[in-house]
């Protein structure tokens, strides 16, 4: 069951979503940014069948932090404990939607002057917003993560390095090719090719915990929309990013090279619908939704889909 949609060509949108637990903050709308020719272009071609027709997101590893003091090392906190503390830290996450492909790139932080982890950044003037929102709350970018390694969802890499260097790059290894060949990201059959600029700085491994200021999360194989797409599960402020692996009401495509629509939908159900109800979605293109809702009306979830 696939039905199709042509992107629309729209300015950037932002959305605010009220969350118990913490805040997404919405990007700075701007109606008065020039939408490149090419990209138009673009979008206009661009066939997508599998997404939502409503489509108009600092790390260190857990494992490897560095003790700098000298001072005896306290035990490791329970679980329970660590949870109580994750669940006193309010997540911030800033939306920016890129205005030819809909693709939405997240900014993650938890408090102003602290680390942050940049998710999806894809094309202009997305990615210069995105920087406004770093200098403006006085974040030290940590990690740019990417949820799979199509050209809309890493065309950004290359600047926002430029602009912190010591920002890793993170995506499943499987897709880690795509990041410098056109033919493999998807963009040279636009006719833009598109080169992330920079390499891998490491893997991002199903079951992974990865830390960003004292919250936990944890990589999650959604596979089969790209071979090493990616999905970021913060279990104590119930959000999970997506990518393109599954939208409001629809999933990615896989038509795609490398795509597999079997082993989308088992790691969607194994991975994904198997989060706790309330868990919000946000997703790579379109509207937040939750796991509860799309359990219970994504046509491609239902039985015998």
């Amino acid at each position: 069951m696939q039905s199709p949609i042509i992107l629309s060509i729209r300015h950037a949108e932002t959305e605010t979503y009220s969350i118990p637990g913490y805040h997404i903050i919405p990007g700075t709308p701007t109606p008065s940014d020039p939408i490149p020719a090419d990209y138009q272009r673009i979008a206009a071609l661009r066939h997508v069948p599998g997404h939502s027709p409503n489509n108009s997101q600092g790390i260190v590893d857990s494992a490897d932090k560095d003790r700098q003091s000298s001072e005896p090392v306290p035990p490791n906190p329970t679980a329970q404990e660590a949870s109580q503390v994750s669940t006193q830290i309010k997540l911030q996450v800033e939306t920016f939607v890129e205005p030819s492909f809909q693709e939405n790139a997240y900014l993650l932080y938890c408090h102003q002057g602290g680390s942050c982890w940049i998710v999806d950044p894809s094309f202009p003037p997305q990615t210069q917003h995105i920087a406004h929102a770093v200098e403006r709350a006085r974040l030290k970018p940590s990690a740019i993560m990417l949820t799979h390694g199509h050209a809309d969802h890493l065309a950004g890499v290359g600047s926002l390095k430029q602009l912190w260097p010591d920002a890793a790059v993170r995506i499943g290894q499987p897709d880690q090719a795509m990041l410098n060949d056109p033919q493999q990201n998807l963009s040279a059959q636009f006719g833009l090719p598109v080169l992330a600029g920079a390499q891998a700085d490491g893997d991002l491994c199903p079951q992974q915990e990865l830390e960003l200021d004292g919250l936990l999360w944890r990589v999650l194989d959604t596979s089969g929309h790209s071979p090493g797409s990616r999905s970021l599960y913060c279990p104590a402020q119930h959000v999970v990013i997506t990518g393109d692996a599954l939208f409001a009401g629809s999933i990615g495509r896989t038509d795609l090279p490398g795509a597999s629509h079997s082993q989308l939908l088992e790691n969607i159900r194994a991975q994904l619908m198997a989060l706790p109800a309330q868990t919000r979605v946000l997703p790579g293109h379109g509207p937040a939704t939750t796991v509860e809702k799309e359990r219970r009306s994504n046509p491609f979830l239902a039985d015998g889909a």
